[in-house]
Formats: structure tokens, sequence, C-alpha cells
């Protein structure tokens, strides 16, 4: 049976691990061809720091030269570190924004043309649930994730008219290794409390998984979303309905 992605080339940045492995093999499943970005080597995907122009140029290049077009993005790369505005370096702090925000745009800019030569497109960007209600101890990370939002809004005023949409993803704390990282050198004691307040913080009383995210995702890039551009839809358990 075709899968209501059948025929359209969908490109996922962080496609190696958590939500963005999960959009891939979700989309993969609704039958688009998947072209996966990624800093990390894995299968059938191309290795890129999409914070850098010249990686993202040179991907996006043999994408549209393998498959003549692009139907689809999904911005979900990122990184996160915790630090107030006071603990986080200058270092670290442009480098959350230069993945977490100029690869989106970066990406983004280099897309939009083969999406204007189809008569249109979809582009799902994946931001957090703190990037519209902020987190403790997250200050870059939280202000990359509102940027996103923000881009998001713009992009979607900006290319309507070319029949582009623009859309965003807004997760809760979901289990993947970019939480789960830093646990490692907690404590147990310390593991088991942060656990339990990232628990008591979602009111569904539990932590999401990558599969949570991917059907929003499929459904934004599908034609069942074909009147819809320029939302952000939260997908967090009812973390921001408080």
């Amino acid at each position: 049976m075709r899968g209501q992605l059948a025929g359209k080339v969908v490109v996922v940045t962080g496609c190696a691990s958590g939500i963005g492995q999960a959009i891939a093999e979700a989309v993969a499943a609704e039958g688009a061809a998947v072209e996966g970005v990624d800093r990390q080597e894995v299968r059938e995907s191309q290795v890129a720091d999409i914070s850098d122009v010249g990686d993202v140029e040179r991907v996006v290049a043999d994408i549209k030269r393998r498959r003549n077009h692009i139907d689809a993005l999904v911005n979900c790369a990122g990184i996160w570190a915790s630090g107030t505005v006071v603990t986080t370096d200058q270092e670290l702090w442009d480098r959350i924004f230069a993945v977490n925000v100029r690869g989106a745009f970066l990406m983004s800019r280099a897309v939009i043309p083969s999406l204007e030569a189809r008569g249109g497109g979809s582009i799902v960007n994946i931001a957090s649930n703190y990037g519209l209600v902020g987190g403790r101890n997250a200050a870059a990370y939280a202000a990359s994730k509102g940027a996103v939002v923000a881009l998001t809004r713009a992009m979607a005023l900006d290319h309507a008219a070319a029949g582009i949409r623009v859309n965003c993803i807004c997760p809760g704390t979901v289990d993947t290794p970019l939480i789960r990282r830093p646990m490692r050198e907690m404590v147990p004691e310390e593991a088991r409390a942060l656990t339990a307040s990232r628990l008591a913080r979602h009111p569904l009383g539990r932590i999401g998984t990558p599969a949570d995210i991917a059907p929003g995702t499929v459904y934004l890039i599908s034609d069942g979303s074909s009147f819809v551009t320029g939302a952000v839809l939260p997908i967090d358990g009812g973390y921001t309905a408080q």
C-alpha cells in the first residue's frame, strides 16, 4: 500500500539517533525517500556539520544531483548544554546557536530553491518546549530554541506565496542520548532525583520517546496538512499547558 509520503524526497538532519532517527524511520515507512544528514556516519546518510556553509552546500547539491528534487526538509539536528548566562562561556553559547539556529538557517536556505522549483514543499523545524516557556539552567539552549520558533514563523510568512509551508514542533523532555549523556556523570541519587523531577513536570506522568514526535512530523510533511503553516505544535505531555 502506498504511504502518505510516497514519491517525496525528504531531507532529515540529526538522523543518527534520537528524534531524528525516529523521524527518518517514520518518513521512510510512509514511502518517502529519506536523505539523512548527521555529524556521525550512519548507513545511507551523509556526514556533515550543518553549521558549516560549505558542508551544507555540498550535501544539498549532492542530494539534488542524485534525486533531481527535494520535497521536504526536517531540521532536527541540535545540541544541548546546561548553564545560566553567568556560567555559560561565550564559546559554548556560540556553538549552541551555530548548530541549533544557524544550522536550520543554512539548511533551509540551501533547500528552499528546490522546493520553489517543485511548486512548494514543507519544512519542519524541531524546537523545544524550552523555546516556549523557558527552563532553568539552560539559558543558551532555551534562547536558541526560542529563535527557532521565531524563525519558523518568519519563514512561513516569507515563503507562503511559493507554496512552501514551514512549521515547528516543540517536544517536551524526550528520552534520547541528548538527555542521557549528562546523567552518566551523576551519582545514582542525583540521576534518580532528576528523573523524578522530569516526570513531575509532565502531566501525562512520563517523558516522551522519539516515536512520540515522529507522527506529528509526518503529518506536517504530508498533504494532509496543506492548510497548515506557521504553526508551533507542542508534543510535550502537557508540559506547556500548565
